[in-house]
């Protein structure tokens, strides 16, 4: 995993995002939009999401505006839809979560309608960063077309290089990014490669992992598993540096695509302190702890009593103390019980990224079918666990 110097990790960061959400709604699960759209923002929350680009939204203004209706106090919902069907077929869209950023100015351009959508945003003192969110064709032939236009439409924008450009790109550069592994559609890659290189972006998850293999997408095509990192983060080199904390990791969203997300600190960033603990809300139910911490107020009460009888020396009985002391016994408490609560969930997808990573990465992957679909039988089932917690914090 990429990490950069400590100095870095102490400032103000966001996490930035891509996730190819399927669809707006999951019929096979019999979710509705609105539910759904209530998974990504419980993914924001998750991992703690500042600028989240998601691809096929399938959305047109009206479903739009009933999202924006129920999530529109936590989500700034910046649209593309697909110029003809909107409902049916790819839609990009970014999502601002306001309660992690504060932007003093959004601009969004069109650059391939449905397609391509650039964000540029003015936040802290003086920084602007630049985003390009897309989700290219599947038809490799169209690709060169695609890349021209979107170059062509950023430079009519005055857009300049981006930051970063993220995305479903429906093609991988390198053949170990697919199982079995082969190269992609020459054309097509040399297209993104252009693109790449004029704006100055490189693949900066490869960079750092250039022998490792973590999948995105997983299909059955012909009773063959596949799998490939089709959806990607590259990051201009001037950024690149102060990017770190790389995941890619399933989400409680129901889509057949993985999330991918890198941690930004800018430059002028603000330094942060540690922060504080507060309490997991849902500890509040733990009977067990519960009973505890009234058997201890039980005793503290005792002794305020006592003391207030006797009037012993404040030095050796002060009430303030007493009182202060069973508050920090109570936090110890509970941050013990939500420890113990959290060890069984934490060590079973512990394993199960331990034994999705080995499989990935074992050298007859490309030659197993039944390895690769051990491996996405893992990746189902650690998508299950997430959906899981998600549906409890709900």
């Amino acid at each position: 995993m990429h990490t950069t110097h400590n100095t870095l990790k102490r400032k103000a960061n966001i996490n930035i995002a891509s996730l190819n959400l399927n669809g707006f709604t999951a019929p096979t699960s019999n979710m509705s939009g609105i539910e759904k759209w209530s998974m990504i923002n419980n993914t924001l929350n998750t991992y703690n999401i500042a600028i989240l680009a998601v691809q096929e939204t399938h959305m047109d203004m009206e479903l739009l505006q009933n999202v924006r209706a129920c999530f529109g106090r936590k989500m700034e919902i910046l649209m593309s839809p697909h110029p003809e069907t909107p409902r049916a077929s790819a839609g990009v869209a970014f999502i601002v979560n306001k309660t992690l950023i504060k932007p003093r100015k959004c601009t969004v351009s069109e650059l391939v309608k449905g397609r391509a959508l650039a964000l540029k945003i003015e936040w802290l003192e003086s920084e602007t960063t630049t985003l390009i969110n897309v989700y290219a064709p599947n038809n490799k032939s169209e690709h060169p077309t695609f890349w021209e236009r979107v170059e062509t439409a950023s430079q009519a924008y005055g857009l300049g290089r981006p930051n970063f450009l993220l995305g479903d790109f429906n093609l991988v550069e390198d053949p170990i990014d697919r199982a079995p592994a082969h190269q992609d559609d020459a054309n097509a890659v040399e297209a993104l490669r252009d693109l790449r290189h004029q704006n100055e972006l490189k693949d900066t998850w490869r960079h750092h992992n250039p022998t490792d293999r973590c999948f995105t997408y997983r299909a059955n095509v012909n009773s063959q598993q596949i799998q490939s990192r089709i959806d990607r983060i590259y990051i201009a080199r001037r950024t690149a540096e102060l990017t770190y904390d790389w995941k890619i990791a399933p989400t409680s969203v129901l889509t057949d695509h993985w999330i991918t997300m890198v941690k930004y600190a800018p430059t002028e960033a603000p330094v942060l302190g540690n922060g504080r603990w507060s309490l997991k809300p849902h500890m509040l139910n733990d009977k067990k702890v519960l009973k505890e911490i009234d058997k201890r107020g039980i005793a503290l009460e005792d002794r305020l009593i006592e003391i207030q009888r006797n009037n012993p020396p404040r030095d050796n009985a002060n009430p303030q103390l007493l009182w202060k002391a069973f508050k920090l016994e109570a936090c110890d408490l509970i941050k013990e019980r939500h420890r113990a609560s959290q060890h069984k969930r934490k060590t079973m997808r512990k394993n199960l990224k331990k034994d999705i990573r080995d499989l990935a990465n074992n050298p007859e992957m490309d030659e197993d079918n039944s390895m690769r679909a051990n491996e996405a039988i893992l990746a189902s089932e650690l998508a299950h666990l997430e959906r899981l917690d998600a549906n409890r914090s709900k």
